[in-house]
């Protein structure tokens, strides 16, 4: 039966985050091993704070991120219980992204209060492809049970729809009459197409047992 191989314990490389990764290797022979796998990543980060004036912010940032490829390895050198193999892999990759920010803005007069808040938001949905060239360094710690090293260089291309808008917000407070306040709301929105290639180097270390 084919060895199954748990996510990874650690991985890091490309993007900072909760990353997993499953895969099934299947040996033909001492020296090819071809090897399906499933990653999911996820990235998320929240600040609060003031500006220079003084004056409140926020910003929210949340992304995720699946591959389903499949790699194929080779066995360089062997010796004892130590492995060199080399690897290159295709995966398709699913990217998605949410940004959010807003901050404000005051004034006054003897007679009214202004009051300014500006909401913006950033979406991105990206598909395309990733491959990679890997060297791995393996050691068999059962006969049932390794523990490999490996690190790769990285070629990621995607492209998508990137939706922004911004919502602003101004409230005019008169300070002796409330019922000359007033409301206006201002939206701007913007679609765009978003492309995006990068090179990156990318290091795991992981444990695979053999049923």
């Amino acid at each position: 039966a084919p060895p199954l191989c748990p996510p990874p314990l650690f991985s890091s490389g490309g993007s900072d985050g909760d990353k997993g990764q499953l895969s099934v290797p299947y040996r033909f022979n001492s020296n090819w091993r071809v090897e399906p796998f499933l990653g999911y990543s996820q990235n998320s980060g929240k600040t609060n704070g003031k500006d220079l004036d003084g004056f409140e912010e926020t910003s929210q940032y949340d992304s995720e991120q699946f591959n389903l490829g499949v790699s194929l390895a080779r066995t360089l050198l062997m010796k004892e219980k130590l492995s060199l193999y080399s690897a290159v892999s295709l995966a398709y990759v699913q990217q998605d992204s949410d940004s959010r920010s807003s901050d404000g803005r005051l004034s006054e007069t003897d007679f009214t209060r202004y009051e300014y808040k500006y909401d913006y938001q950033d979406k991105t949905e990206l598909t395309g492809y990733e491959t990679a060239l890997s060297l791995g360094l393996q050691y068999k710690i059962f006969e049932n049970m390794e523990l490999a090293g490996e690190v790769a260089l990285n070629y990621r291309d995607l492209s998508g729809d990137d939706k922004s808008s911004r919502t602003s917000t101004n409230i005019d407070i008169d300070k002796n009459d409330s019922s000359n306040n007033t409301t206006d709301v201002d939206i701007e929105q913007m679609d765009s197409d978003k492309e995006e290639s990068v090179f990156y180097t990318s290091s795991k270390l992981i444990v695979r047992i053999y049923f």
